[in-house]
């Protein structure tokens, strides 16, 4: 049926019967109907699910099968039930309060049936007429029921039985655990707990024990370590001892370095210096070889405690002087004439120089150099030498005071193409030849040495410092920085060395900063007044006047920039000439 018809027609009396005889209102049937698509058992369901919301009042007794009464509703609420669980049971059970009240009860909301009315018992005479409708139709509600066939009541009936039945066998699967079950599980659950408690315990316990057997074994093995090192060192000493200082010193000097083997030299002469003055003086004659600094100088290098043994001393307990604890001294009987003598062999072996190549190659430079005749250039050799002892002054100051083999590469090489060897040692072919004969190789482009022998590096140093010192009335500089403080007055002299060498330390701090690279005249001369060789030490140093802007500028590269090894030489060059022109014209 289309459904525009559908909503327009009316339901037939043998559809609204069978609402009317459960004591439907004639109207809420006709809506139920309607509402259901005219489908008698949904209408009833929906009648019965959606009651009136105003009720008529009714004439009748209480079991009669009309309308519900609002008090009898009313009352089912006010017991906690609600109102169309109130209604259902007063349909189902024929207004009956009693009846309906139980019917609450044995059922409730959620597992509420859904089952099938019962037939009025008496109809009432409101519905004597509903009856004669039926006898002169010649239907009756159980005719209808035959006639249209099951209405799926039974069917309901089934599956909410097979609902119970389901629901009552999850209430037995979920049966409560009785108390002594309970008691039972906790108690289970603590003796696990405190067998798992125990047994962590224990693990720990064995571990700890564990580590504390290592570590036993650690300090066992430490120990004969360091009772073996300390035999090892006093068979040692006693061997050292037999040799003589001489033999002690050189071992020093060959295993620690010269630097090293001074300092522990130099502490043991000024001891020994104490006791020769102070001979009748016993704290003098007492060593705490737990002192910081005699434990480092003397305690700890191989030998220091044996040139003692050599001179006399005599420790106090020999056992804790074999720990290198305690205290060393010389005895009042001892002969002061044994320690004197230890004294002059350790003094002279140590500050013995070593024979180097450097006077003879620097003598050798001088005269190539004197040979240019009109291109003979005293600076290019001053420059040179000065670069050299740069060059081993870092060898010797790279060296380990534990270990002279150790040295930095980076000291102990020197690349082919820096501006050191190419402006200031390359040269001067003389300079390479005393580089090749202190060790060093030209490996892939720089000059390397391996294994320097640290006593000739110290030795060349000084020498090229005596041939330094030589060269400096040579010295470009030095003649200018002469001229200057023997023309002018000491002040304006040191006020003009002072700003150059401030603007030179300038310069090698920040090269690219051209500011630093000008140098404005006017001003310094408002300070000092004209100078007599000002101009001339300013091209010595490497600057150019600029007598229209009165300005003297830094000289660069061929490439614009700036040579910043000359400037570090020229600098050092000025602050030696300052100072030597200054002792030269105190003397005169």
């Amino acid at each position: 049926v289309p459904k525009g018809a559908m909503a327009s027609r009316q339901p037939t009396e043998d559809e609204i019967r069978p609402l009317l005889n459960l004591g439907i209102d004639r109207a809420h049937a006709v809506a139920g109907l309607r509402a259901q698509q005219f489908r008698v058992n949904q209408a009833i369901d929906w009648c019965l699910t959606h009651p009136p919301q105003q009720q008529p009042a009714m004439s009748g007794g209480g079991g009669g099968g009309g309308s519900l009464k609002e008090s009898d509703v009313v009352q089912l609420t006010s017991m906690g039930f609600s109102e169309a669980h109130a209604r259902n049971a007063l349909l189902l059970n024929n207004n009956n309060l009693q009846r309906a009240t139980m019917w609450c009860i044995e059922n409730p909301e959620k597992k509420e049936e859904k089952a099938k009315p019962a037939a009025p018992a008496a109809p009432s005479s409101s519905s004597s007429s509903n009856n004669n409708n039926n006898n002169n139709t010649g239907l009756t509600f159980g005719a209808m029921e035959e006639e249209e066939g099951d209405d799926g009541w039974g069917d309901a009936e089934e599956e909410e039985e097979e609902e119970e039945g389901g629901s009552e066998k999850k209430a037995n699967k979920r049966a409560p655990i009785s108390a002594e079950e309970l008691e039972a599980i906790r108690k289970e659950t603590l003796r696990r707990a405190k067998e798992a408690e125990k047994a962590r315990k224990k693990k720990l316990m064995a571990q700890e024990l564990e580590r504390e057997r290592r570590m036993r074994l650690l300090e066992e093995k430490a120990k004969a370590a360091a009772s073996a090192r300390a035999a090892l060192r006093e068979k040692r000493e006693r061997e050292m001892e037999a040799e003589g200082p001489e033999a002690i010193v050189k071992s020093l000097v060959a295993e620690y370095g010269v630097t090293r083997a001074r300092e522990s030299v130099t502490l043991l002469t000024r001891l020994f210096d104490k006791i020769l003055q102070n001979p009748k003086a016993p704290k003098y004659r007492k060593i705490k070889l737990d002192n910081a600094k005699v434990h480092k100088l003397i305690v700890r290098p191989a030998g220091g405690v044996a040139l003692l043994r050599c001179a006399g001393f005599r420790g106090e307990n020999e056992a804790s002087e074999s720990k290198e604890s305690g205290t060393i001294l010389l005895p009042s009987t001892a002969d002061l004439t044994k320690l004197q003598k230890c004294r002059q062999v350790i003094h002279a072996t140590v500050h013995k120089r070593t024979s180097t190549c450097i006077p003879e190659m620097m003598r050798l430079l001088r005269e190539d150099e004197k040979k240019r005749g009109e291109k003979f250039n005293p600076e290019r050799a001053l420059f040179a030498a000065m670069s050299l002892r740069a060059l081993f002054a870092n060898v010797v100051a790279s060296g380990s005071p534990d270990a002279h083999v150790k040295v930095s590469l980076d000291f102990m090489s020197l690349d082919s193409a820096s501006q050191i060897f190419r402006f200031r040692l390359r040269p001067v072919p003389r300079s390479v030849e005393i580089m090749k004969a202190m060790g060093y190789k030209l490996t892939r482009g720089y000059w390397r040495v391996t294994n320097p022998d640290m006593a000739v590096f110290e030795a060349a140093v000084a020498d090229l410092s005596v041939e330094i010192g030589k060269m400096k009335p040579e010295s470009p500089i030095y003649k200018a920085v002469y001229k200057l403080v023997k023309a002018n007055s000491d002040g304006a002299a040191k006020t003009l060395v002072g700003v150059l060498m401030a603007c030179m330390d300038k310069i090698l701090e920040d090269p690219d900063n051209t500011k630093y690279q000008k140098l404005k005249l006017k001003a310094l001369y408002r300070k000092t007044g004209p100078l007599d060789g000002g101009r001339q030490l300013l091209h010595k140093l490497g600057f150019r006047v600029d007598d229209i802007e009165e300005v003297a500028l830094l000289r660069l590269t061929k490439k614009g920039a700036v040579d910043t090894s000359i400037i570090s030489l020229r600098r050092e060059e000025l602050e030696r000439s300052w100072a030597a022109a200054l002792a030269a014209l105190r003397r005169r």
